[in-house]
């Protein structure tokens, strides 16, 4: 796979297991986007764990509902009225 990150957004980039990635996500002195952070406990580890469904099978497809990185919609001032659920 040739990798051409965006300098702007990625410092680095290292091919890891599901076990090493679980393990540099808490040392001290990496930094990870908030969002990629979020990915990760909601959704990456359930596919990886499961990847021949993740690839081969609409498992974990969810087309109906919205999820979001941010505050909850009344934090922010306004109501939804769209699907939300937090995860």
């Amino acid at each position: 796979v040739n990798v051409v990150p965006n300098p702007e957004e990625v410092d680095d980039y290292k091919y890891v297991t599901m076990d090493e990635l679980k393990s540099m996500m808490q040392q001290d002195g990496l930094l990870w986007s908030p969002w990629f952070r979020i990915i990760c406990e909601r959704f990456l580890y359930k596919w990886w764990g499961d990847l021949d469904a993740a690839l081969t099978t609409d498992k974990y497809v969810d087309k109906r509902t919205i999820f979001t990185f941010g505050p909850p919609f009344p934090q922010l001032g306004y109501e939804h009225r769209g699907v939300y659920r937090e995860s």
